[in-house]
């Protein structure tokens, strides 16, 4: 009896080709399920956890409209503490602010804030100049106000540090330098040092969570 002729000779091809279409198909599927739990959570990991809530507040733009609360409710966004006259930290901020989120539709999903702590200075006009010269675009908001009341909602609201300074030219407003996370329901999800550019790029990975979880 030839080899051709044995029982259960010829079946070998055709189970080794099953076997190598299952693998095939079970590492598609590995592979599929992996890209979505990647577009469910871009950060890979859990969701930042809520760490307060933002009060409600009204401040005012630098085109001199008011802005609300309400007005930042539904897409998250992120908030820094600077001042135009500073030249030491707050430069290196900005430029780090910029970074973030950078792919995503700015106004819609998400929205980078800029509170002025220094507000009796900074006001609308000169905030505007300050836009206008460094090329920032309009739906990155700069805010200031009234400067008890800014001052208020940055340590009551923002649980940070901002203090005028006595004697010091160079930084007269000691401020924290950590951006804040906030989703769309204004709770404070993290905390983030804004001149480490690692801390940046994990305030980047759960910023881009919050907006395509919502």
């Amino acid at each position: 009896m030839s080899g051709e002729d044995r029982p259960g000779s010829g079946s070998t091809p055709k189970v080794r080709i099953a076997l190598w279409a299952l693998m095939v198909a079970t590492v598609a599927a590995i592979v599929l399920l992996a890209v979505v739990n990647v577009l469910r959570n871009p950060s890979g990991g859990e969701a930042p956890p809520v760490l307060g809530e933002v009060p409600p507040f009204e401040l005012t733009g630098s085109d001199g409209e008011p802005v609300r609360r309400a007005d930042l409710t539904g897409a998250p966004y992120v908030v820094d503490f600077v001042f135009t006259r500073c030249v030491t930290s707050c430069p290196l901020m900005t430029s780090q602010m910029q970074t973030v989120g950078e792919g995503l539709e700015e106004g819609r999903e998400f929205r980078r804030v800029s509170i002025s702590v220094d507000p009796a200075y900074d006001t609308p006009e000169v905030l505007s100049a300050f836009e206008k010269a460094r090329g920032l675009p309009a739906s990155w908001w700069f805010l200031t106000g009234e400067p008890d009341r800014v001052l208020a909602l940055i340590r009551d609201g923002f649980h940070l540090v901002a203090e005028p300074t006595s004697g010091n030219a160079i930084e007269p407003i000691a401020h924290s330098t950590r951006f804040v996370l906030v989703d769309g329901e204004h709770r404070i999800r993290g905390y983030y040092e804004g001149l480490e550019a690692e801390q940046v790029s994990r305030l980047d990975r759960d910023l881009r969570h919050l907006a395509r979880a919502r």
